[in-house]
């Protein structure tokens, strides 16, 4: 489905796509799943398929956009990590992620760090250094996580990355960028 803002409407579009893994460059969506990479085209209604990944992408990864490239782990407790130039059409190999990783991604824009979390059961917070091509892993204090979300949210007094326990639970925690839960 496709929200309207201006018009507070709901539309549902023909995205012959099934998958947690989407993103926007802020011109189109991308999805991605076992059955590969794809480009939807908001204002023609078209959708693309493009080179597929490396790894193919289960439906419970993450997928995000940062300066050209999509970043994505394919998820399902995998450890795989790619990214796919835009503009080079074509994807590349990156560090794994340290341990298993489920459905849920942010991007700090500003610092530059991709955000995963997992294994399923766990309470790990993944943070991948885009300049480094290096992971850290912190603990998340409040709850052990399965597949949830989580988003970067960079404006107001309260920057950070958001993230939700998932099927296991109600939890919701914030993490600042600047270091701490």
């Amino acid at each position: 489905g496709i929200y309207n803002i201006d018009t507070d409407t709901w539309t549902s579009e023909g995205v012959p796509i099934n998958s947690g893994n989407i993103t926007t460059d802020g011109t189109y969506l991308y999805f991605a799943n076992k059955t590969g990479l794809f480009r939807y085209d908001i204002e023609v209604g078209t959708t693309v398929q493009l080179p597929d990944p490396i790894y193919s992408f289960e439906a419970w990864g993450g997928l995000e956009y940062h300066d050209g490239y999509l970043y994505g782990h394919v998820g399902n407790g995998r450890t795989d990590f790619q990214r796919y130039g835009i503009e080079a059409n074509q994807w590349q190999e990156l560090a794994n992620i340290p341990d298993g990783a489920v459905l849920g991604s942010g991007l700090d824009v500003s610092g530059g760090v991709y955000f995963a979390y997992g294994n399923y059961g766990e309470s790990n917070l993944y943070a991948y250094n885009i300049e480094d091509d290096s992971w850290s892993t912190l603990s998340i204090p409040f709850f052990s996580v399965n597949d949830g979300g989580l988003v970067y949210h960079g404006r107001g007094e309260k920057p950070g990355i958001y993230l939700i326990e998932g099927e296991a639970g109600p939890g919701f925690a914030r993490y600042e960028t600047t270091g701490q839960f």
